[in-house]
């Protein structure tokens, strides 16, 4: 039944209804009252009463009208519901729904919020770790014998010296200098084989003919970035700067042999992380000045009797002496390790060399390393093969054609040979791949 239809049955029944009053009554009360009043009261009951009915009818109509509206109302609103589906039989179960909905999102926000905390936990103990290592690295740089670092106000122009900068060393720089020095001088002294090994006189087979060599002494390792520091050092100590600026690194080579590519190794001869790898970058000049650096101080130290004796003993090698060394007065050995293949029983390789082509860190470093790493020659001597390419004079007397011996790090299998081709030879100017060992002769320390 719609509104319309309520409003005429409503009217219908109060038609029908009998009145409760007969007119005759209604007329006679009337009558008395307009009798007995005057005319202002009988107007003033008029409009009374005539409030009365008006406000009556506004009651009724107001009633009828909420009591439509409040059905009209409910039935949008279920209408609506259903639309959404919030139907009241499911009610309950989408508010247990909408909790449950909640509390996922609340776990995933938690999960979320953990992760992150994590992360920034395990970002936050990286950084810490890292910034203990950074500054356990600093103050390890700092105690370490940086003997060769220039700071900014360390730089002078000595006299005699050419136009760069000969470094100021500090009063603990003298000091860890002459630590060294003294340490090197002593280890010349007693000659353990550690240092230094005896190689026998002999004969040996050498271009095509037999070739006698006298006993001398071999260093063990190459010259290494902290012995040949200690001597530049000791060359600026004692003010001898024209020799300095002989003998000094040049560490430019790197970059000019190499390309940019190798500018970090611009570092390697002042950093103490090397002090423990071959020298590289000078001379064939400075090489023999520390040669005669080393016997001139040994002898100050030592007080040698005759000294005149003693000129040109510790020197660098001849060729035949360095192949009667590395070969241990064998004939044709091929490597000083005495076997011919590169590699060991486990298949690691026992030398630093180029295994092939454009690869250089397959053998385990990809330009030089240690002084005393890798397999030892059969005699105790490191690295004569691969590492860097040691100088040598194919006549020592008359220090003519200079080359080198054993091939470098960057050289093949043939070039690092005992008796390989010499990949640099005639080079007498710095190179980041040549460096040298001394020999001294048998009877040259003797007092």
């Amino acid at each position: 039944m719609d509104n319309q239809e309520k409003l005429d049955q409503l009217f219908k029944l109060s038609r029908e209804e009998k009145p409760h009053v007969s007119f005759e009554e209604t007329k006679a009360k009337f009558k008395a009252t307009v009798s007995s009043s005057t005319f202002g009261e009988r107007i003033k009951y008029l409009l009374t009463f005539k409030n009365f009915i008006i406000m009556l009818t506004s009651i009724i109509s107001i009633a009828v009208f909420f009591m439509f509206s409040d059905s009209s109302i409910s039935e949008v609103q279920t209408e609506e519901n259903k639309v959404k589906g919030y139907d009241h039989q499911n009610e309950s179960e989408l508010v247990i729904n909408q909790v449950k909905s909640k509390k996922k999102r609340n776990q995933v926000v938690q999960n979320e919020v953990a992760k992150i905390k994590v992360n920034e936990s395990l970002e936050n103990t990286e950084k810490s770790i890292k910034k203990r290592k950074n500054k356990i690295a600093s103050l390890d740089y700092e105690k370490s014998v940086n003997l060769f670092e220039i700071h900014p106000n360390d730089l002078l122009i000595k006299k005699g010296a050419s136009s760069s900068s000969i470094p100021v060393l500090s009063k603990d720089q003298i000091k860890d200098n002459e630590k060294q020095k003294t340490k090197m001088l002593k280890a010349l002294a007693k000659l353990k084989s550690e240092d230094y090994v005896f190689i026998p006189s002999g004969t040996m087979l050498y271009e095509g003919s037999t070739k006698s060599v006298q006993a001398f002494y071999i260093q063990t390792t190459e010259v290494s970035n902290l012995e040949y520091r200690t001597f530049l050092n000791d060359l600026i100590i004692q003010g001898r700067t024209e020799e300095y600026e002989i003998a000094k690194v040049d560490s430019n080579k790197w970059i000019e042999t190499y390309g940019k590519g190798m500018q970090l190794m611009t570092n390697y001869f002042s950093h103490p992380a090397y002090n423990n790898y071959p020298v590289c970058n000078i001379s064939r000049a400075g090489a023999e000045l520390y040669c005669s650096w080393l016997q001139e101080e040994f002898k100050k130290e030592y007080e040698f009797k005759n000294q005149e004796r003693y000129e040109n003993l510790i020197r660098i090698p001849s060729r035949a002496e360095w192949c009667y060394a590395s070969s241990n007065g064998k004939d044709n050995q091929v490597y000083p390790w005495g076997w011919d293949s590169l590699k060991n029983d486990k298949g690691n390789y026992v030398v630093n060399y180029k295994p092939f082509s454009n690869s250089f860190h397959d053998d385990g470093a990809f330009n030089q390393a240690k002084c005393q790493s890798y397999i030892s020659s059969m005699n105790g001597i490191f690295n004569l093969s691969g590492n860097v390419a040691e100088m040598v004079y194919e006549d020592y007397n008359s220090k003519t054609e200079c080359g080198t011996a054993g091939g470098s790090w960057e050289s093949n299998a043939e070039e690092i040979k005992i008796f390989g081709p010499d990949p640099y030879a005639d080079i007498s100017d710095p190179h980041p791949a040549i460096g040298f060992r001394v020999v001294i002769a048998l009877g040259s320390l003797s007092k």
